[in-house]
């Protein structure tokens, strides 16, 4: 279900972006999904937005990445 657009300032998009660039640039798109979905429907200010953005991050970050590719056949035999 898509909802309008998430409203921030540019004081606020400069504090995610300061944020995201301590994420690995592979893992910057999944955290910024997830951050859009957490705050959907929040009442956005500076200090929950900071709690929330850093909350995703550690979350993002301690989850177990499925690889991009695969070598080979994957059996041995």
């Amino acid at each position: 279900m898509m909802t309008g657009p998430i409203a921030l300032t540019d004081a606020q998009l400069a504090a995610i972006a300061d944020l995201s660039q301590l994420i690995p640039p592979w893992r910057r798109g999944e955290y910024l999904e997830a951050l859009a979905l957490r705050l959907r429907g929040v009442e956005i200010g500076d200090g929950n937005l900071h709690t929330i953005a850093a909350a995703t991050m550690r979350e993002v970050l301690a989850r177990a990445r499925l690889p991009r590719w695969t070598c080979g056949g994957g059996e041995e035999g």
